[in-house]
């Protein structure tokens, strides 16, 4: 087997279904191979390593981010409503 890039491998595995994910995974430091955390995407891994991989956060966009920090700062119930970005 050969090395490839980090973020290539991920989703070549199916640990994430696009590079740009994999990307923030790695980024946020939730990436490792064979016992090392990963700091770039494009560090070069081998395709047998052991990967361990945690998404960087559970929403589909980085704005729910920001959203759910500010609904945790501001007292705005959003329970039952329809709400739009």
């Amino acid at each position: 087997m050969g090395r490839k890039r980090a973020d290539v491998v991920l989703v070549e595995r199916g640990l994430f279904d696009s590079r740009a994910k994999a990307r923030a995974a790695i980024e946020a430091g939730g990436v490792v191979v064979d016992g090392r955390t990963l700091a770039k995407a494009s560090e070069l891994v081998d395709e047998a390593a052991a990967i361990e991989a945690v998404a960087a956060h559970p929403y589909v966009g980085r704005g729910a981010l920001k959203l759910s920090h500010a609904l945790g700062l501001w007292p705005v119930l959003v329970e039952g409503r329809t709400v739009l970005d």
